[in-house]
């Protein structure tokens, strides 16, 4: 039988999350879990599944905004260093528009 995860996510927590999100984050949470989710975290956490339903989050209300992109190129590419200097160019990009 194939495993699958059905809802899993994939984000730097510099490039995606605001101060103000991570400021009420660290205010609600008692453990210091880090939730930088990068593509090597990512890829260790998918490696046992067959399937994997990977979301970015974009929530400007909220101080989180993972684009479609950083989902796509690190679920495809994964920890190639090259393709992840890619995704933070783009956000660079982003963020000058």
């Amino acid at each position: 039988m194939p495993l699958i995860d059905t809802h899993t996510n994939i984000w730097d927590v510099s490039l995606h999350m605001s101060e103000k999100f991570l400021e009420e984050t660290r205010r609600a949470r008692t453990d210091p879990t880090s939730m930088d989710v990068t593509p090597e975290r990512f890829a260790a956490a998918i490696k046992p599944c067959d399937n994997v339903i990977a979301f970015g989050l974009r929530f400007a209300y909220t101080g989180i905004d993972v684009p479609d992109y950083f989902v796509v190129i690190s679920a495809v590419y994964g920890t190639d260093p090259d393709y992840y200097q890619l995704i933070i160019n783009q956000r660079a990009e982003d963020r000058e528009k």
